[in-house]
């Protein structure tokens, strides 16, 4: 009588991939729609740092005027607000 474990056998990705898939039907749209809220509402998250380079950058230069940091800074807010909503 021997005490070894019988091997796994090796399935294809693409069987792997399609018996996953199968399985997720009914959580098919969810998923969808996560994640392309997802990818929608990263660049807006990460939007900021490019607003932040740009004041700087007319910091340095002396051209920022109190009425364009408060252009820009309106511009990040709402895009911050928009990467929330969709990222919620």
């Amino acid at each position: 009588m021997s005490d070894t474990l019988p091997q796994p056998r090796a399935i294809p990705a693409r069987r792997l991939s399609v018996d996953v898939w199968s399985r997720l039907r009914p959580w098919r749209r969810q998923l969808g729609l996560s994640l392309g809220l997802l990818v929608f509402s990263v660049p807006f998250m990460n939007f900021h740092p490019l607003v932040w380079g740009i004041v700087a950058d007319h910091l340095i230069e002396g051209t920022l005027s109190a009425k364009a940091l408060g252009m820009w800074l309106a511009i990040m807010l709402v895009t911050y607000l928009i990467g929330l909503g969709a990222n919620a």
